[in-house]
């Protein structure tokens, strides 16, 4: 009866010992979420979103392929390391303005004339969409005296990120 035992408890603490190893043979998320600018690379340094040896980090298998950071949205990135799948997510937002490039020559109009914001030429970039206005919030301008005027052209994209220039 001793021997039934002694073999009971030898596979006891094995199956313990076993458990022990594979609980410590897994990786662990310390961060799951990342956050960068729409237009942007995506680049970061998985040892700061997986809990993992150096050795373990190596082995990891990371798939962003699910993520477009040309678009703002929530993304996933899948990570394996052996069996065990984690999932970091991605926000992609747009928190900059449209950049609004001075025009190198002056820009003319005849008195009276209505102006549309669209045939100004304007040079604006920005990854989301965006709408142009002149200061008075319209589409459309006109002058009423000939001269030197000054006028101002905001650009906002669709989550309210607003640049200005005079003309």
């Amino acid at each position: 009866m001793k021997k039934k035992y002694i073999v009971i408890s030898a596979t006891a603490l094995a199956g313990i010992g076993l458990g022990l190893f594979l609980a410590s043979d897994r990786v662990k998320l310390v961060n799951d979420n990342i956050i960068i600018e729409a237009g942007t690379e995506l680049n970061f340094d998985i040892s700061q979103y997986v809990k993992a040896s150096e050795n373990k980090l190596e082995k990891l298998t990371v798939d962003t392929s699910k993520v477009d950071t040309s678009k703002v949205g929530e993304y996933e990135i899948t990570i394996t390391y052996k069996k065990q799948v984690l999932t970091l997510k991605v926000n992609v937002t747009d928190t900059l303005a449209p950049v609004i490039e001075q025009p190198t020559e002056p820009l003319k109009a005849k008195i009276g004339e209505e102006v549309q914001i669209e045939t100004l030429g304007l040079n604006i970039e920005d990854v989301s969409e965006f709408t142009l206005t002149f200061d008075d919030g319209k589409a459309t301008t006109t002058f009423d005296k000939s001269g030197e005027v000054k006028k101002k052209v905001i650009a906002t994209d669709i989550y309210n990120n607003a640049s200005e220039i005079e003309l």
